[in-house]
């Protein structure tokens, strides 16, 4: 099986965007970075998702979506909004 070239990956990605009618800009690095909040909310284990994205350390995943799904679990039990 042959791999994709980085052009050829954002393309698809940009096609499957077109198709699903997502009007946001979107790229394979944001697909990366919106990966990790949505598994945490699913309860998937963090080291799962580390094995799965390929990091040899959790410091490599996302920081934002880390601190950000932490705080969305730590607070969601404190407002009906959040739940």
């Amino acid at each position: 099986m042959k791999s994709l070239s980085a052009r050829q990956l954002n393309r698809a990605v940009h096609v499957a965007a077109d198709g699903a009618k997502i009007g946001k800009r979107v790229s394979p690095h944001t697909l990366r970075y919106s990966f990790v909040p949505h598994r945490l909310e699913q309860g998937v284990d963090i080291r799962v998702i580390q094995a799965l994205l390929d990091q040899k350390k959790l410091s490599h995943l996302p920081r934002p979506t880390l601190s950000g799904a932490t705080l969305i679990k730590s607070t969601s039990g404190t407002s009906p909004a959040l739940r």
